[in-house]
């Protein structure tokens, strides 16, 4: 929890910083939004998110951090938290450069008390007519404690795992009408080096339409699969967002 806030706290220091006359660019982005959650429970959930994006000819920064409550007759339902952070240093611009990055998350309704994944990854970036496309390839080490210990298609049993992994993120948008409409699509594959069988991918394509400059209202569908899970829970899961999005920055 505490190295979430620093974090943040560091990034807005860091913005607070920048001149009008550095090259830097950034952007600060507060997501509200409703969500509607089908697969293991059936839930109507109010989210927030935080992004924050800060970059340079030589270096980037990526903060996102989200909180969700929900409580159904006197039961705590959710009370989850998600938390990213990454660093790249562009050696030589934009291709095959080196990532640093770190991510936590807590779900009640996945029975999952904490997970804590961090490691490296190649990277390459690339900007051109309204679009935007990333590609993280790289390998991490998780620690992940479950609220329950009997799991379904491997033979490994017990509340903790810890496991060396491969990751696979790729980040592509595109802007429509001058920026008044945009696809933007995320998808995220993780593979245990120590298990066939346990893997993990999550796929977010959302439209986004300009209501006015710093407003926006979007739509996203995720879907969600875990293949080795705990028993009573659905593999597969999927979520439809519906929300408004507030923006500052100068990219």
């Amino acid at each position: 929890m505490l190295f979430r806030f620093v974090s943040l706290i560091a990034c807005l220091l860091v913005l607070s910083s920048v001149k009008a006359q550095d090259t830097t660019q950034y952007n600060l982005k507060l997501n509200i939004s409703g969500r509607r959650i089908r697969g293991t429970f059936n839930q109507n959930v109010l989210a927030t998110k935080l992004d924050f994006r800060l970059e340079n000819k030589r270096w980037s920064l990526y903060n996102s951090t989200s909180y969700r409550y929900n409580e159904t007759n006197g039961t705590t339902i959710e009370d989850n938290w998600y938390h990213l952070t990454s660093a790249s240093y562009h050696v030589k611009g934009l291709i095959l450069f080196p990532t640093a990055f770190y991510h936590y998350d807590n779900n009640l309704m996945f029975r999952l008390n904490s997970r804590q994944l961090f490691g490296g990854a190649l990277s390459i970036k690339k900007r051109w007519k309204g679009q935007y496309l990333r590609l993280d390839a790289g390998a991490g080490y998780d620690i992940t404690n479950y609220n329950g210990a009997q799991f379904e298609n491997t033979q490994w049993v017990g509340s903790e795992r810890k496991r060396r992994v491969m990751i696979v993120h790729f980040v592509h948008e595109h802007k429509f009408f001058k920026g008044k409409l945009t696809f933007f699509n995320d998808f995220f594959y993780r593979h245990s080096l120590e298990e066939q069988t346990d893997y993990f991918y999550w796929i977010a394509p959302r439209l986004s339409v300009r209501v006015f400059k710093g407003l926006s209202a979007s739509i996203s569908y995720e879907y969600r699969l875990e293949n080795v899970h705990l028993i009573n829970l659905s593999s597969d899961n999927t979520t439809l967002l519906y929300g408004l999005t507030f923006y500052i920055g100068n990219y």
